[in-house]
């Protein structure tokens, strides 16, 4: 109560006082207006960024991945002595089972479908369509270097630290970052500082983007960086096989 009263004072001596004479009816309305205004504002913000706990993170992760559909764009590049390479720049689309992902890795052109069980890749010399078959390993081994979720198998997330909030996409989001155990644990013997940082819409709780950055064991003036955005969640995504 002693900061609400605190607020009314404070409207009163810096904002009623430039304000033309006004009945007391009228000035005891707007300072309750302002004083809800800002009471509202208070409590948006303390809960946006109170509630995005580990819990809350972990299962903003699982929304996205989840989800029937949506689109998302990765680039992965390496620095070696603070000079970029490109590693891959690719954009794909998901609807229920079926996955589409094309740009490039290593400079190679990508451009695969996976449509009702059935990989299909593009030649990257002649542009013609290969359906994929024979060992279901390898296709899967494909799918999955193609697919950011990929990137997001922890096991443990680890303490998740605010870094406040952003507009990433139009979007309003929270910002946070961690340092998760990997499961994939071969990644920690050729990595260290593996750190995330995380956007998670504060609406929708779903990642809008997520950074990666990590070290390379032998040389620490290498290091990597994947970023990823994701969009269009529960979006009617049509997805055809090319042929």
């Amino acid at each position: 109560m002693k900061f609400i009263e605190n607020c009314r004072q404070w409207i009163k001596d810096h904002i009623l006082l430039h304000i033309p004479q006004l009945p007391d009816r009228y000035r005891n309305l707007i300072v309750g207006l302002l004083v809800a205004a800002a009471l509202f504002g208070c409590y948006y913000l303390v809960s946006d960024t109170g509630s995005m706990d580990t819990a809350s993170v972990e299962q903003a992760i699982v929304n996205t991945f989840t989800a029937e559909s949506y689109t998302f764009k990765s680039r992965s590049v390496v620095y070696i002595n603070e000079e970029e390479r490109v590693f891959a720049v690719i954009s794909g689309e998901k609807s229920g089972e079926n996955r589409h992902v094309s740009g490039s890795v290593l400079g190679t052109a990508l451009n695969i479908y996976y449509v009702d069980g059935q990989l299909y890749q593009q030649d990257a010399i002649d542009g013609d369509w290969l359906r994929i078959s024979g060992d279901w390993g390898n296709v899967t081994m494909l799918l999955a270097e193609t697919d950011p979720q990929t990137n997001f198998n922890f096991e443990q997330l680890g303490e998740v630290v605010i870094q406040g909030h952003e507009q990433v996409e139009g979007q309003r989001t929270v910002k946070v970052s961690c340092s998760p155990v990997l499961s994939d644990v071969w990644i920690e013997e050729y990595f260290s500082d593996i750190n995330y940082t995380l956007w998670i819409s504060t609406r929708s709780n779903y990642l809008i983007k997520a950074e990666i950055t990590a070290v390379l064991r032998e040389d620490p003036n290498a290091s990597l960086m994947i970023e990823n955005y994701f969009a269009d969640f529960g979006d009617k995504i049509t997805i055809n096989a090319p042929i």
